[in-house]
């Protein structure tokens, strides 16, 4: 019964959390341009946890207030350890504010961001490297992608599909099908057995698959 109890407080907890979230995207929403966002929402950021933190900014993003999203991190970044509101910049932050960069222009601000995590022993995981893989292969830095990729298993990392996922076109844009079919063994025998990926793949394992033959006959 005392466990019950606990798990619908918590369920209460988590759903007063989403809709504070909600509201304060329905708020930024309606703010006039040359309004701050930060005086808007900055007091009802003192009723989130770094999780629904991270909902908001991504929430912001969707909403197409990606400059708004940047600018509430950023001023939390700002802040002295001592501040109640530094602890929203935590790894489901960092992580999502990584995920935001999507121009080859804004890989250095995700680089920028990892090596703040760092100087601020918070540990990247598996979330935060995909992100990053993702971003080097948008802003079309392939060797950096792997660099990155190398640090993952370097630390232990272990990836997970969406790793995979970013790492098959990752080989399939630098033609490295060897890889590419490595990869795709890997996810049916082990990631997820059983799964047939050449639906999912066609072209990549067509094009890896003929490049291999012809390697063969040459």
């Amino acid at each position: 019964m005392q466990r019950l109890q606990a798990t619908t407080v918590n369920n209460i907890h988590l759903a007063c959390l989403c809709l504070q979230v909600e509201d304060l995207i329905k708020m930024v929403q309606q703010l006039p341009a040359s309004t701050s966002v930060l005086e808007a929402i900055l007091p009802g950021l003192s009723y989130l946890d770094s999780r629904a933190a991270a909902a908001l900014l991504k929430g912001l993003a969707k909403a197409g207030l990606g400059a708004r999203a940047v600018a509430v991190f950023d001023h939390l970044r700002t802040l002295p350890p001592t501040d109640e509101l530094a602890q929203l910049c935590d790894i489901f932050t960092y992580t999502t504010m990584i995920s935001q960069c999507n121009t080859h222009h804004q890989l250095r601000r995700a680089m920028e961001l990892v090596a703040e995590m760092r100087s601020r022993a918070i540990p990247l995981n598996v979330h935060t490297y995909s992100a990053l893989l993702n971003v080097c292969l948008k802003a079309n830095e392939l060797d950096l992608s792997l660099d990155v990729y190398s640090r993952m298993l370097a630390e232990g990392v272990t990836p997970n599909l969406v790793t995979y996922n970013t790492l098959l076109d990752i080989y399939n844009k630098t033609g490295r099908w060897t890889d590419a079919l490595n990869v795709l063994e890997l996810l049916q025998h082990q990631v997820c057995p059983g799964a047939s990926f050449e639906f999912t793949y066609p072209h990549l394992v067509a094009d890896s698959v003929g490049w291999l033959h012809l390697v063969a006959a040459g």
